[in-house]
């Protein structure tokens, strides 16, 4: 680092500017410019003090929820003046930069948007998966239900698994009422078309809300 008394202004504030740079928009102090440049204290808030608070307190679009979330303009007229320029003598090009400020400053805005779209569309994937877990759960319970069901009414036949199973009870007793079991329309009085059951139900009722 040069002699404390070779640096001009615009030296200075070139070293500021990095110094921000470095430290992501951390707030600068003659303390801190010291340290990292060994330029004294005093002379930074002598020579360049009113820069500095500019450094410090930017323009600021605030787009986001939280700190993290803002982008810092610097004020355009102000480098313009800084570095020698005529802000009147530049309209167009002052003009053109406020444009690009504003398109940013857009899809900034877009990125946000995306961002909490993706928020939402996490959640809802993780209710769909949930509730595929809880038809496949209901479709293998039901699956279980119906197996031990047929098996049932299978083993019902053989004397040995009657016994075997606990059966000691016909369900219909085909040698009473004869008559009665040999008409066709008997059948829809002993054998109704079964009640829904609720486990049924649900696997409907979600099937339908999703779709499956």
């Amino acid at each position: 680092m040069a002699g404390k008394s070779n640096f001009t202004d615009d030296q200075l504030m070139d070293l500021a500017d990095e110094i921000k740079a470095k430290y992501k928009g951390k707030e600068l102090t003659p303390s801190l410019l010291e340290r990292e440049t060994g330029i004294g204290r005093m002379t930074w808030k002598r020579r360049i003090d009113d820069y500095l608070n500019e450094l410090n307190n930017p323009l600021v679009r605030d787009m986001g929820t939280n700190s993290d979330d803002m982008i810092l303009f610097p004020s355009i007229e102000t480098i313009f003046t800084r570095h020698g320029y005529n802000v009147d003598s530049h309209v167009k090009l002052v003009n053109a930069l406020h444009e690009l400020e504003l398109l940013v400053q857009d899809l900034y805005k877009e990125k946000q948007q995306h961002k909490e779209q993706s928020k939402k569309y996490e959640k809802i994937k993780d209710s769909f998966e949930e509730q595929n877990k809880k038809i496949q759960a209901l479709k293998s319970q039901k699956q279980y239900y119906e197996t031990k069901y047929n098996q049932l009414v299978v083993s019902s036949l053989e004397p040995h698994l009657r016994k075997e199973h606990g059966i000691t009870v016909d369900i219909i007793d085909f040698n009473k009422n004869k008559k009665l079991y040999e008409k066709l329309d008997s059948l829809e009085i002993n054998f109704p078309e079964p009640e829904e059951t609720l486990s049924q139900k649900k696997i409907e009722q979600l099937e339908d809300e999703y779709g499956f």
